[in-house]
């Protein structure tokens, strides 16, 4: 966190230093990204810490969580227990097949609409929600879901959270063996995988570009009267140029006219596009309003 940040969190030579959120920024490029280093969440013999629920409450928040283990033990097993804590908390490191949305609602009852394949009985599912205390509310089941699925996410209400497994230490570890411990990682948990070490400030860079990646993000650059500006503003990735507006500031998005854009979103720099093209990553964009 140290060498990616150039923040002094708590370091030491035994576990468990870390004892509160510290955050710090990332420079990837030209593009700063906020990281908070969490307290440990299990123990070395793998039992939830008592700093456990809140980390994860930090984590459930975030737009990217990293799974990090020591690549010289048994990071394999550590991440497993790691994965699994997390889902025990309603987070979810796999995009679920279905997703459960319950509006509750003064009257009408039990209103279910399906938007994919029940393969259970609207009975059923009316049935479980109200041995959990529904009586009225819209439930939207969305995707392809049985039972127990639903009956999951009603309990825990799961978010869905992008993850990248950390292999530390990876200077200690034989390049063979970081091969071997990534493709077990993948296979098992399907979530991608980097090594790194403070020692090798190739794959700490490695680190920032696959963090990066992994967010799933573009830079923008927004020009005023021929000056680009230096910092980039980020957004998710198909983001259109109305939506940039609205970001810098509502009345922008309001009075809206139209934006030139230079970059790989257009065949013609400098091209006049409407609110609707989509951006991509290092577009320059000019606005026009009224």
């Amino acid at each position: 966190f140290n060498a990616l940040t150039g923040a002094k969190s708590p370091v030491a030579d035994y576990p468990l230093t870390t004892t509160r959120p510290f955050p710090g920024m990332m420079l990837f490029q030209d593009a700063e990204l906020q990281l908070v280093d969490l307290p440990s969440v299990l123990t070395e013999d793998l039992r939830p810490t008592s700093l456990a629920t809140r980390s994860i409450a930090v984590a459930r928040n975030s737009d990217l969580i990293l799974l990090v283990a020591d690549a010289s033990r048994d990071p394999v097993t550590e991440l497993k227990s790691l994965t699994e804590l997390l889902s025990d908390h309603g987070v979810s490191l796999r995009q679920r097949s279905c997703e459960v949305r319950i509006q509750r609602t003064d009257t009408g009852g039990l209103r279910l609409v399906v938007m994919g394949n029940l393969r259970c009985s609207y009975q059923e599912v009316v049935e479980l929600l109200k041995s959990y205390g529904y009586r009225s509310a819209i439930v939207k089941v969305i995707g392809d879901a049985d039972l127990d699925e639903i009956e999951e996410q009603v309990i825990l209400q799961p978010v869905y959270r992008k993850a990248l497994a950390v292999l530390t230490k990876a200077d200690l570890v034989e390049r063979s063996r970081i091969d071997r411990l990534a493709e077990e990682i993948r296979s098992h948990l399907r979530i991608p995988v980097v090594a790194a070490s403070v020692n090798d400030t190739l794959s700490l860079e490695a680190l920032k570009a696959e963090v990066f990646a992994s967010l799933e993000m573009i830079r923008v650059y927004t020009q005023k009267d021929g000056v680009v500006s230096k910092r980039p503003i980020l957004m998710p990735k198909g983001s259109t140029v109305l939506e940039l507006a609205e970001l810098i500031h509502k009345d922008l998005a309001r009075n809206f006219r139209y934006a030139r854009v230079w970059g790989r979103s257009v065949k013609v720099q400098g091209q006049r596009v409407g609110p609707d093209h989509q951006l991509q990553d290092g577009d320059v964009i000019e606005i026009r309003s009224d």
